[in-house]
Order: structure tokens, then C-alpha cells, then sequence
């Protein structure tokens, strides 16, 4: 079965609507933004197409171009989060362990008669833990989505609408 698409028209009028203007072999954050934010409440399993309406004359190589770039940028943001995700994993990792050894000092230093220093430790570490469950059942499938979106942009397929003055295509 062949899965569905969603597809995004882009309008570009002149080449500095799609180059960033501190870098021109980069994408511009506007355009870059725009594809990302049509994207948003699309089914995840959609593939996607870009359908870009020229109103301005690009030869093959600066379409090949302006598609590298495309591709390029969300591969650059995908790595980016995919890199956030494992420092989050670490970091979790990291407090889920201080949660339980603060939960089993809290349950030693109950023997002493400092009875509210056991209570505190007790609350930091259950919220510690919980932080951990938060995180992991929710941010973390936010992150899952991001960048199942983001790999879809790395791999979507572009396709050129050249127009005429009057709006006419060819």
C-alpha cells in the first residue's frame, strides 16, 4: 500500500527568499521555518513533497542547489536534536540514579532522630524521580516526533513549477 503524501507549496519570487543573507550556501531561517511550520498536525507516516512555484529564472544547478540545501538543513536540525536526546538520556540516566540513592539515604537517616531531614530528602528524591518519568513519557516522545519530522524533510521530494510573469506556469 502506497503511504499518502502532504504536500507544501513554496512560492519563491527572487533568490534571496530561499538564501540565508549571512550565508548564501545556507537556507534561509524564514523558509526553513515556513516548511517546518506547514508541516505541523500532518500525519507522521505522510510522506512529504515540496512543490516550489518559481517566479524567478533558476538554471539545474541552482535547483540542485536550492534542493541540497533543503535537505542539508533538516539533516543539520535532526542531527542537532538527535544530539540534545542522548545528553537528555545521560542526564536522566544520571538523575534517576541520585533519586534512588537519595531514597535509600532518606530511609537510613529515618533511624536518626533528625526526623525532618528524612522527610526533605525523601521529597527531593521522589521528585527527582518523577522528573526522570516525566521526561522519559513525555518530552521525550516530543523529541521522537521532532525528528521523525525533521528525517522526513531530510528525504522529501522537490519539485520545480516554473511561472510565467502573469502567473502562467510552464
Amino acid at each position: 500500500m502506497r503511504k499518502k503524501e502532504t504536500n507544501i507549496d513554496i512560492t519563491i519570487e527572487k533568490k534571496e527568499d530561499y538564501q540565508n543573507q549571512f550565508n548564501h550556501q545556507k537556507l534561509s531561517k524564514e523558509l526553513s521555518n515556513y516548511i517546518n511550520e506547514e508541516c505541523k498536525g500532518m500525519p507522521l507516516n505522510n510522506h512529504i513533497r515540496l512543490t516550489i512555484h518559481l517566479k524567478c529564472q533558476l538554471n539545474e544547478d541552482e535547483k540542485t542547489e536550492l534542493k541540497t540545501k533543503i535537505h542539508k538543513n533538516y539533516q543539520m536540525r535532526m542531527k542537532e536534536e538527535q544530539n540534545i536526546e542522548k545528553l537528555a538520556k545521560i542526564f536522566r540516566i544520571v538523575l534517576l540514579f541520585l533519586g534512588i540513592l537519595l531514597l535509600a539515604m532518606s530511609h537510613f537517616i529515618e533511624t536518626i532522630p533528625i526526623y525532618i531531614a528524612s522527610e526533605i530528602i525523601d521529597v527531593v528524591a521522589w521528585v527527582a524521580i518523577w522528573e526522570v518519568a516525566y521526561n522519559y513519557f513525555f518530552e521525550k516522545v516530543k523529541k521522537q516526533v521532532k525528528i521523525k519530522r525533521l528525517k522526513k524533510l531530510t528525504n522529501c521530494i522537490i519539485n520545480f513549477m516554473e511561472e510565467n510573469s502573469d502567473g502562467s506556469k510552464n
